[in-house]
């Protein structure tokens, strides 16, 4: 086999290691995704490497690992001028409040001001039946996928998305899309525009039916109409 086939071959073996190694060693301020760090690797290596002789397959790889991790390095403020032009002059605006002693950027403290809770969210964290119906939905329906069964409880917990997407080696617009698909499942399966209080009274409501009068003389009426 040539060695440029042979190289090849031996990149295409050992993508699942960049992507693991690229997003453990990203940061989350990084201005390319994991897949396109990996793909600037690949194309830097078919177009330069390919043809680079090693002494074996182990030291194939050594190169390749010292490789990606510089590549990380290399491209944390993009791939091209463009990019490190972009990156360079985006500024995050500090938000100075004299009665806040501490320093917010301005982002900040819109989220402050303007952000409000999703209102789904808050109905089911203000449940006391919240840790049963998230039994429910995670272990005994197939509401969601596998995927955004795995995912969503480090979205509950908190975590934020470019942090998810970071451990797992997608990028944060996937997690994105998985949550917000998630979260609609979960609205078109379960009725939550009710609050507790109507729940239960109609929860009662049945309750007090079963064993009432008016239900032992509607089964009569119903047995005599058979």
């Amino acid at each position: 086999m040539e060695v440029k086939q042979k190289n090849i071959q031996a990149l295409v073996d050992y993508q699942e290691d960049l992507v693991r190694i690229v997003a453990k060693n990203r940061k989350s301020s990084h201005a390319l995704s994991v897949e396109e760090i990996v793909s600037e690797i690949n194309s830097h290596f078919i177009n330069k490497l390919s043809e680079k002789s090693f002494e074996d397959e182990v030291s194939c790889k050594k190169f390749m690992y010292g490789m990606a991790v510089s590549f990380v390095k290399w491209t944390a403020q993009g791939s091209n001028n463009k990019d490190r032009k972009y990156k360079s002059q985006k500024v995050d605006l500090v938000f100075n409040d004299p009665d806040r002693p501490e320093v917010e950027t301005l982002y900040d403290q819109i989220i402050a001001t303007e952000g409000e809770e999703d209102s789904f969210h808050q109905k089911m964290m203000q449940s006391n039946k919240y840790e049963n119906l998230k039994k429910i939905i995670f272990k005994y329906s197939d509401i969601l996928s596998d995927q955004q069964k795995a995912v969503l409880p480090f979205v509950l917990k908190g975590r934020k998305q470019e942090d998810i997407a970071e451990s797992i080696g997608v990028t944060h617009q996937a997690i994105s899309h998985l949550t917000i698909d998630a979260f609609e499942r979960i609205k078109a399966a379960i009725n939550i525009n009710k609050s507790e209080s109507e729940i239960l009274n109609e929860g009662n409501a049945s309750i007090k039916y079963i064993f009432s009068q008016e239900r032992v003389d509607a089964r009569k009426k119903k047995s005599k109409k058979v």
